[in-house]
């Protein structure tokens, strides 16, 4: 369940975006420090894609504190760990297309 998504930066016409998940408990998450640990992540990505590319980083204070090759147990376990709202997921690869989604509509011409 996707709880909340929020524009964390712009370039362009291409925006990022964080997704932040729900359990079925209710959570509150502070959405700044989310935001503070994606651009983290997008200031060391080079270093970080040199260390740990095509994995999924669980980045927590500022640091990657778990690297897991698939996103699922990567999410149910450091939701275990650490608690949803206390860490971001990213999958760690060179570039913006692990966190942009480009959405394109078709033009419709009314007669």
């Amino acid at each position: 369940h996707i709880k909340k998504i929020v524009k964390v930066s712009s370039h362009l016409n291409n925006y990022h975006y964080l997704c932040v998940h729900q359990s079925y408990n209710q959570h509150h998450y502070d959405m700044a420090d989310l935001e503070k640990l994606f651009q983290w992540y997008l200031d060391n990505q080079s270093e970080l894609v040199d260390k740990y590319n095509g994995k999924y980083l669980v980045i927590k204070d500022n640091q990657v504190v778990d690297t897991y090759d698939d996103e699922n147990t990567a999410y149910f376990e450091a939701s275990d760990k650490y608690g949803l709202g206390n860490f971001i997921l990213q999958l760690c690869t060179p570039g913006k297309d692990a966190y942009t989604i480009e959405m394109y509509t078709p033009r419709f011409a009314f007669a």
